[in-house]
C-alpha cells in the first residue's frame, strides 16, 4: 500500500550518496526503517501532506567537504521510495 495515499504528516528520510558511491551521513549515522532494515540516511523532515506534490528543503549539515561530481538523491518514507534525482555539483 502507498503511505501517500492519505492525507497527514509523513517523515521523509532523504539519501544522498556521492559520487563514488557512498552515503553522505552524519557521525551519529541515524537509520530509519525501510522494509524491514535499518537504513542509513542523510537527513530527514517531516511534511504534511494533502494529497498533492510536496515541495521539500532539506539541509545537509555536518558533512565536511562535498567533492564535484553527479550526487544520487532518493526520498522514502517508512513504506517506499517516494523519488529521486540527481545533482551535480562543479
Amino acid at each position: 500500500s502507498n503511505e501517500l495515499a492519505s492525507p497527514g504528516n509523513r517523515v521523509v528520510y532523504m539519501c544522498i550518496k556521492s559520487p563514488d558511491g557512498y552515503l553522505l551521513t552524519s557521525e551519529s549515522m541515524p537509520t530509519f526503517d525501510y522494509q524491514g532494515v535499518a537504513t542509513g540516511y542523510s537527513a530527514s523532515r517531516e511534511v504534511d501532506y494533502q494529497g498533492k506534490d510536496v515541495e521539500l528543503g532539506i539541509y545537509l549539515n555536518e558533512i565536511p567537504e562535498f567533492v564535484k561530481g553527479i550526487y544520487t538523491v532518493e526520498a522514502y518514507t517508512s513504506q517506499g521510495r517516494v523519488g529521486s534525482a540527481e545533482l551535480m555539483l562543479r
